[in-house]
């Protein structure tokens, strides 16, 4: 009972000092910096988005749902998609980008890329309205 007792009272310590299973914890510096860099990424998107709406002349429009990330291939992939509503009409557009020594550079963009990763907001039967 004693062995138990210390036992417990040691572990206890070595917890609330933070001492304990330190060794084993994964380095998430690596997954910090890509999600890091993933804003940026949305960033970079974000001005591209503005410049698409002023180019096609859409002066109001409000944006529904953005959504980024990245896709872990080589080089990593960063995806950023928006949701958004203009004229009582509800569509996507979305970019698909990978870092580059000058910033990032586009490999695809489109609706068909912003369906991808937001959904298509329930606009035709297939998904029954659930996204």
């Amino acid at each position: 009972m004693k062995k138990g007792t210390i036992t417990l009272a040691v572990m206890s310590a070595l917890t609330l000092t933070g001492c304990i299973f330190q060794a084993n914890q994964p380095d998430n510096s690596v997954a910090q910096v890509i999600y890091d860099t993933s804003l940026e990424a949305k960033k970079f998107a974000d001005a591209l988005f503005e410049g698409m709406v002023e180019e096609k002349d859409i002066s109001e429009y409000s944006i529904d749902l953005t959504s980024h990330g990245f896709v872990t291939d080589d080089p990593l992939i960063y995806i950023v998609g928006y949701r958004y509503t203009y004229n009582g009409q509800t569509t996507t557009y979305g970019y698909k980008m990978h870092q580059t020594e000058e910033g990032f550079a586009v490999i695809e963009e489109g609706v068909e890329v912003g369906e991808f990763i937001t959904g298509n907001g329930g606009n035709n039967d297939e998904n029954n309205g659930c996204v």
